[in-house]
């Protein structure tokens, strides 16, 4: 009775699987139509922004930084170059010493070149400072090369410069207007004959008239004189380049370069 129980159980499953695939394999299999109607989509472009509304987009972007980054802040344009290292200063030559203000309403500062690291110094209470704002100057005289000599002397004033000597036969002839002096250690003879000044003015003191005669140029260049001889004292220091020569009674300082020509008065 079980055996036959289980047969006829087989049998109505089997009917039932069977059941189903004829239900799945009768499904039919819908083909869509070829011919389907066709449809056309307009799509929508937008016009180009003009110039103002480009800008007002821009100006409406807010730029939001990542979180933990930091805005950098702006910094002024670096210099492309070579970095040469720290510049050393000369161990002889003129120094620049001296600052510049720029600006309305600024103070000037004064510029001085200053000769260092000379053996011999340069004293500055004596010659003072105007000179040195000239840095070709101050590099053409180059260092001292002697000490500051101060002595007691003869001058006479011309109508365009000045004589001066020293009792040791020394005589200087400045002309600042030509830039041109005349230096002897020994006073030229004087040249015979007596000379005639203008109404007003001079003649060369005889101490110095063998200068201002006998040298080619020099009564030219310096006229006749204006004032008697008188003593006055002066002091001079000898450079590389020349040398600085003060009238120390009219405080008129000449550089007196080695070819003749000079600068000042300072």
């Amino acid at each position: 009775m079980d055996r036959h129980f289980q047969n006829t159980f087989i049998v109505i499953l089997l009917m039932l699987a069977l059941t189903a695939c004829g239900a799945e394999a009768n499904t039919p299999t819908v083909i869509p139509p070829a011919d389907l109607p066709k449809r056309l989509a307009t799509v929508f472009i937008s016009p180009t922004p003009n110039a103002d509304e480009q800008l007002a987009t821009r100006s409406a972007q807010v730029l939001t930084p990542l979180p933990g980054t930091a805005t950098p802040l702006p910094s002024p344009t670096a210099y492309v170059g070579v970095f040469l290292g720290e510049a050393a200063l000369p161990e002889e030559g003129p120094i620049y010493s001296g600052g510049l203000e720029t600006g309305s309403g600024a103070t000037e500062t004064p510029i001085s070149f200053v000769v260092q690291n000379c053996p011999v110094s340069v004293d500055t209470t004596i010659f003072g400072t105007a000179w040195q704002q000239d840095s070709e100057v101050v590099s053409r005289l180059g260092c001292p090369i002697e000490a500051l000599q101060p002595f007691i002397g003869t001058l006479q004033i011309f109508e365009r410069g000045a004589i001066y000597g020293r009792g040791n036969g020394e005589l200087w002839a400045v002309a600042p207007q030509q830039s041109r002096y005349w230096y002897v250690t020994t006073a030229p003879a004087t040249a015979p004959g007596e000379i005639s000044p203008p109404e007003s003015l001079l003649p060369p003191d005889p101490s110095f008239g063998g200068l201002w005669r006998g040298l080619a140029g020099v009564s030219d260049a310096l006229g006749w004189g204006r004032t008697q001889i008188q003593q006055a004292s002066f002091s001079t220091q000898r450079f590389e380049g020349g040398a600085l020569f003060l009238d120390r009674a009219s405080g008129q300082l000449y550089v007196l370069w080695l070819d003749s020509t000079m600068a000042g008065p300072y």
